[in-house]
């Protein structure tokens, strides 16, 4: 489960994860102030939803709509949160995880996957392998 607190410094929300453990950690470690999320999806209609959702909500979110642009907005941003389509030109949603792993400032940043019912992906290999938080197939409802 993933929850949020209002930052002190008007920057936008704080992430944490909730465990099945009980264990409660925030998302954003050795930072002091609270960073914004990306979403970074390809379909317009997807992003216009879910960034009316999460604006609605009170988030500041970044939309990008590949995984190239993602990286540079992620390396430039420092974010809290990464929400990725699987599917996406030029990178998709499975090579960013990647490149982000690789690099000390974000191999631990809390990614949640979206990706169409279609494409069985292993939810906890991806957890296992890629520290993935969470798979979302769409479509889905952004209630």
């Amino acid at each position: 489960m993933v929850e949020e607190e209002r930052g002190g410094d008007g920057r936008g929300r704080c992430f944490f994860f909730q465990a099945e453990d009980g264990i409660r950690d925030r998302l954003v470690t050795g930072v002091q102030t609270c960073a914004l999320p990306i979403f970074a999806d390809d379909e317009f209609h997807i992003t216009k939803a879910i960034s009316m959702k999460l604006v609605r909500a009170g988030y500041d979110v970044t939309i990008v709509h590949n995984g190239a642009v993602a990286l540079t907005a992620i390396s430039e941003t420092n974010p809290s949160l990464l929400i990725t389509d699987f599917q996406m030109p030029i990178l998709d949603g499975l090579e960013l995880i990647r490149a982000l792993r690789t690099q000390p400032e974000t191999r631990t940043l809390p990614v949640i996957l979206l990706t169409a019912k279609g494409f069985e992906l292993n939810e906890e290999q991806l957890k296992l392998e890629l520290g993935i938080h969470s798979v979302v197939a769409k479509p889905f409802s952004p209630r």
